[in-house]
C-alpha cells in the first residue's frame, strides 16, 4: 500500500503581479496528459477530477477540520427510517452556468444519470441507492438499501458527486457540463492535447473568484515540464522526486506537501484462485513496495489508513508483508497457482497509475505470474 504525495511549486511573484485583472495573465498549471473527458460522471480520471471540482459541485463540502457544510444544499441533514432515509433540503437562488435553475428535480436527474452512466467512482456507493424530489421543489430524499449515517461525509461531499445540468447529453466528448461553480468550460478556450482554459464564473453565487482565468498546460515530457515552471511560463507543477532538488534552492518558489490517500492492491474474491490468503500473501511479498513508491509520489504506507485518518496507528505496521520473492515463489507452488493464466489489473485513469501498474507487472513476472 501506498500513500500519495504532492509536491507543488508556486512561483510567488507570478501569481500576484500576473493574475490579476480581467486581461491579466491566467493562472497556469501543469499537467502530464490531457484526460479528454471533463463530465464529473463519466470518469474517473484524478486529473480530470482536479479540473472539474471548479467548475461544478456537490451538495455539501468537507472543511480543512473534516466538519461537514452545505455547499448547494443546506446544512442540515435529517436522517430517518433508522438511518435509511436521508433528505436533504437545497438552497434557495442557484443557477447553473446555462441558465437552469437548481431544483429538486434537477438533483434527482443529475445522480440517476450518474448511475446510468456507470463510470463514476461512485457507482458502487450509489448501487440501491433511490433519489427522490420532493413536491416543495427543494427537498431530495434519499433512500439507502442499509442504514449508513457516513453517507453525506463518504458520498455526497465527492466532487464525483457533483450536480450537473439536466442538459447535459451522455458521453459527448470533451465533456463540458454546466454546472454551478465559480468558473465554467468555454470550448473556444481548449486546445486538445495542449491546453483547457477555465473562465471565471462572474455570476457565483458566494462571490466572483479572485483569479479571472484558470490554465491547465498539458505536456508529457517531465522535463519540459519542469522548464515551463523554471521559465515562467507556468506557476504551478506537481514536482517527480528526481526535480524537487532541482528547485528546492530557488527564491522565488514556495514548495507545499499534500498527503493524498491510500493506494492498495485489492483482489477480485469472484475468482476462487484469490479466495487462498496463501495466493494473496504470494502476491504481497512479490511487491517491492520501496521500489514501487519510490517510481513515483508515493511512499510506504504502514497500515490501511493514512497518516492524517481517524484510527491511524503506526503499531499495525509490525502486521506487514514485506518484499520477499523466494517466499512468494513457495507458496505459489503450495497451492498449485496456475502462473499461465491472465492476471488483470484495473487501474484509475493516470499516467502515474499506469507506470506504477507497468512496475507491479515486472516484479509479478519476475515470480513467474504473467
Amino acid at each position: 500500500m501506498f500513500v500519495t504525495t504532492l509536491w507543488v511549486l508556486a512561483v510567488a511573484t507570478w501569481a500576484t503581479a500576473r493574475c490579476e485583472g480581467t486581461g491579466g495573465r491566467p493562472l497556469v498549471s501543469v499537467w502530464g496528459v490531457d484526460p479528454g473527458d471533463y463530465d464529473p460522471q463519466h470518469t474517473s480520471n484524478p486529473l480530470a477530477q482536479e479540473i472539474f471540482r471548479h467548475v461544478c459541485e456537490p451538495l455539501f463540502y468537507r472543511d480543512f477540520a473534516g466538519s461537514i457544510h452545505g455547499l448547494l444544499a443546506e446544512d442540515e441533514v435529517a436522517y430517518s427510517e433508522g438511518g435509511r432515509r436521508v433528505t436533504v433540503r437545497l438552497r434557495e437562488g442557484i443557477t447553473f452556468h446555462d441558465g437552469t435553475p437548481l431544483d429538486a428535480a434537477v438533483v434527482q436527474a443529475s445522480f440517476e444519470r450518474l448511475q446510468r452512466l456507470g463510470l463514476s467512482p461512485l457507482v458502487n456507493d450509489l448501487r440501491d441507492v433511490t433519489v427522490t424530489a420532493q413536491p416543495d421543489g427543494r427537498s431530495v430524499v434519499f433512500t439507502l438499501p442499509q442504514p449508513d449515517y457516513e453517507f453525506v461525509r463518504l458520498v455526497l461531499t465527492s466532487s464525483y458527486a457533483a450536480i450537473v445540468s439536466s442538459r447535459a447529453e451522455d458521453g459527448a466528448e470533451p465533456g463540458f457540463v454546466a454546472g454551478t461553480g465559480p468558473y465554467r468550460f468555454a470550448p473556444v478556450l481548449y486546445h486538445p492535447g495542449c491546453s483547457l482554459t477555465l473562465a471565471r464564473n462572474a455570476g457565483y453565487r458566494w462571490s466572483p473568484a479572485h483569479i479571472h482565468r484558470l490554465t491547465f498546460r498539458f505536456e508529457q515530457d517531465r522535463d519540459a515540464r519542469l522548464e515551463l515552471l523554471l521559465d515562467g511560463d507556468a506557476c504551478l507543477l506537481s514536482l517527480s522526486r528526481q526535480h524537487e532538488s532541482a528547485v528546492a534552492a530557488l527564491p522565488r518558489f514556495r514548495r507545499y506537501t499534500a498527503t493524498g490517500g491510500v493506494t492498495y492492491l485489492g483482489f477480485n474474491f469472484q475468482h476462487p484462485r484469490w479466495q487462498d490468503i496463501r495466493a494473496r500473501q504470494a502476491l504481497a511479498l512479490a511487491l517491492d513496495k520501496s521500489a514501487l513508491a519510490a517510481g513515483g509520489p508515493f511512499w510506504v504506507a504502514d497500515t490501511p489508513l493514512a497518516p492524517n485518518a481517524i484510527g491511524y496507528d503506526p503499531r499495525a505496521a509490525a502486521f506487514g508483508y514485506g518484499y520477499d520473492p523466494e517466499r512468494s515463489r513457495a507458496l505459489l507452488a503450495e497451492v498449485a497457482f496456475d502462473t499461465e493464466a491472465e492476471i488483470v489489473l484495473l487501474i484509475p485513469e493516470s499516467n502515474t497509475y499506469r507506470e506504477l501498474a507497468a512496475a507491479v507487472q515486472q516484479q509479478l513476472a519476475a515470480v513467474g505470474l504473467t
